[in-house]
């Protein structure tokens, strides 16, 4: 799934580079980029927050904590599409409002990284259940006693 939204984001974003403003204005670019962000967005964003509340019961953290992160990012980047669309000046209160934001979400997208990338889930269960591929005699919505039984 991350290889496919990296190549959605790689070839969409040479699309919209192709995009030069001799061709179309810069409020057309702008509108186009935002337009294709919301649809990444769509077609991303469900799976990832699943993926993502489920890596944090597995680190016996509410997925809560994930979801907050991801609408702040999402908030960010409504913001920033506004700022552009609207075309509001570089040296404008808002755009360094925008500018600590940017650096709030990449240090949050840092954490969450580290976490939920690179550190082991809570060994044996945790509130949240027994770790994935551990027999617990869970009934899925599949029909399965087990998850793991082939």
């Amino acid at each position: 799934m991350a290889l496919l939204q990296a190549l959605v984001v790689v070839l969409g974003g040479i699309v919209l580079s192709a995009l030069r403003e001799p061709v179309v204005g810069p409020e057309q670019r702008t509108l186009a980029v935002a337009i294709f962000s919301v649809v990444i967005l769509i077609a991303f964003g469900w799976p990832l927050a699943a993926v993502g509340v489920r890596r944090s019961h597995d680190r016996n953290m509410s997925g809560g904590w994930f979801l907050i992160s991801m609408a702040f990012s999402v908030a960010t980047n409504i913001w920033d599409a506004s700022i552009s669309l609207r075309g509001v000046p570089e040296d404008a209160p808002e755009v360094v409002g925008l500018g600590i934001a940017g650096v709030l979400q990449l240090i949050l997208s840092v954490v969450f990284l580290v976490t939920f990338g690179f550190l082991k889930g809570t060994p044996g269960p945790n509130r949240y259940g027994n770790p994935p591929g551990v027999r617990s005699g869970y009934h899925s919505t599949l029909g399965r006693d087990d998850l793991d039984r082939p």
